[in-house]
């Protein structure tokens, strides 16, 4: 009866636990980029000039890299200002699972606020 019940029970977790660990790193992908995303202004700043988000991909500058399966969209006007601050906008960070995330970034410091909730 004992080894019956394990066999039930391991049998409902154990297909999670790809899921669990899937999503695990999924969250920590998310999280880097968001840390990514706040350290522009101070790359900016380091650089001493302005980083214009979605100009940068178009010139080619490597400013921050994006996992394999990410896609980043920044709002336009989105500036990372030389002296450090930035002008706020809005980022949506999306995942070839069909997961989006829509940030919003609150001048000056543009910390990353979720907007809505994950689709």
């Amino acid at each position: 009866m004992v080894l019956v019940l394990l066999g039930l029970v391991s049998s409902l977790i154990v297909p999670r636990v790809g899921l669990i660990y899937d999503n695990l790193v999924l969250r920590g992908e998310r999280d880097q980029l968001l840390r990514d995303i706040h350290l522009l202004s101070i790359d900016a700043n380091t650089r001493r000039s302005d980083i214009v988000a979605g100009v940068v991909q178009a010139t080619g500058a490597q400013v921050m890299s994006v996992p394999d399966g990410w896609n980043v969209a920044f709002s336009d006007g989105l500036v990372f200002k030389s002296n450090g601050f930035c002008t706020g906008g809005v980022i949506t960070l999306s995942h070839q699972s069909d997961r989006v995330w829509n940030y919003s970034l609150a001048a000056p410091f543009c910390e990353p606020e979720l907007k809505e909730d994950e689709t």
